[in-house]
């Protein structure tokens, strides 16, 4: 059983509830290395189980890393908590969310990665009407 502060859940349960999410989730530590990322049904951008414990600036292309670097510092210093991008994804348009975690005591924990397919999203709303 994984305690938490509002409740517990098993680790089944909680792998089951991450893979639920609607997109893609990734965490990387305070040491930039890449500690977890969910199995969604549709997944996004592919992962495989050798990114683990690889540096988050070793999965993005070479051009990219000033952009990371400069990203993470923003979150790891606090002058930002979220950091939105946006991508195009084979004509799909792709919203991209980086957020700080942080402890309790406000310390940096790492950067947690969300990424959803806008359309998809908005077109399973308007279905929910």
């Amino acid at each position: 059983m994984i305690n938490l502060k509002t409740g517990s859940l098993t680790q089944d349960e909680l792998a089951a509830m991450l893979d639920a999410l609607p997109g893609d989730l990734t965490f990387a530590g305070a040491d930039d290395a890449i500690r977890y990322f969910n199995e969604p049904a549709k997944r996004l951008f592919p992962r495989d189980q050798a990114i683990l414990g690889t540096s988050v600036q070793s999965c993005h292309p070479e051009k990219s890393v000033p952009l990371v670097n400069e990203l993470l510092a923003d979150l790891k210093t606090g002058r930002k908590d979220v950091v939105e991008a946006w991508a195009n994804l084979g004509g799909r348009l792709i919203h991209i969310r980086y957020f700080a975690v942080r402890s309790q005591a406000g310390g940096y924990l790492g950067c947690l990665e969300f990424a959803q397919d806008v359309p998809h999203a908005l077109a399973h709303e308007a279905e929910r009407g």
